[in-house]
């Protein structure tokens, strides 16, 4: 059995009036919002957290997060038992290549250009994969070391220039003719006491790796980093999803 606690804020940010980030916890989507809970899962259970921030620039980027997260929290909750890694990993980039059209369509219908990120972190029965498109991020924190484990899916992976950072590449709708979702088997790379932090690049633009890991380190969760985001200035929208494995 796993047991996970979990803590996750969604905030607008100090500078924004609108929030286009949105939170998938406990099989609900919410945006401007602050919670913790702790859950068990069994070894034919599953759970998933995600994060998508309806992208900046875009129009009505809020309604691309909302749409994507109930999209996923259906498609999870409707997966058939007994699927392996392989499976998992098709069905699930056939699903991001149904909710980019579905987005791209809806916005098309509605003339304008709607675009999210989506990062995801999911148990399905004895396995844990994550899921990424675009720079929202997921890291792991362990022995008391911070390490990035998604690809930041924007221009400046591929110049190496820090200017081109905020340039997405890939991402769910925003009139794109396609993206593609990495997915990444966490089966046999998960320890117990690990905490995984899924986070929109509102709180990794305001605070650096080394600010995270020293707050996790000193025990913060993810109302602590969305707090210490927004003290740096809270350019952007904030959300932070904090989980912590235990294998009993």
């Amino acid at each position: 059995m796993i047991e996970l606690s979990i803590s996750a804020n969604c905030h607008k940010g100090v500078v924004r009036d609108n929030n286009e980030d949105m939170l998938l916890v406990s099989g609900h989507c919410s945006r401007d919002c602050s919670l913790i809970t702790k859950v068990d899962i069994g070894p034919r259970g599953r759970y998933i957290v995600a994060i998508a921030d309806g992208m900046g620039g875009y129009d009505e980027g809020e309604v691309a997060s909302e749409m994507t997260l109930h999209s996923l929290s259906d498609f999870f909750a409707q997966l058939p038992s007994g699927l392996s890694v392989e499976d998992l990993r098709d069905v699930t980039c056939e699903w991001g290549e149904l909710i980019h059209d579905i987005v791209n369509e809806d916005a098309s219908a509605h003339g304008v250009v709607r675009g999210t990120t989506l990062v995801a972190l999911a148990v399905y029965e004895d396995k844990m994969f994550f899921i990424n498109c675009g720079d929202s991020r997921m890291y792991r924190y362990r022995d008391g070391v911070l390490s990035q484990l998604t690809d930041d899916h924007n221009l400046a992976s591929l110049t190496g220039k820090f200017e081109d950072k905020h340039v997405v590449v890939n991402c769910i709708g925003a009139g794109a003719e396609s993206s593609y979702m990495d997915f990444v088997d966490m089966s046999n790379r998960m320890f117990n006491e690990d905490l995984f932090l899924l986070c929109s690049d509102g709180l990794s633009d305001m605070c650096s790796d080394s600010e995270i890991e020293e707050a996790l380190r000193l025990g913060h969760d993810a109302n602590d980093l969305v707090a210490l985001a927004n003290r740096k200035g809270g350019l952007d929208n904030v959300s932070v999803i904090n989980v912590k494995v235990n294998i009993l």
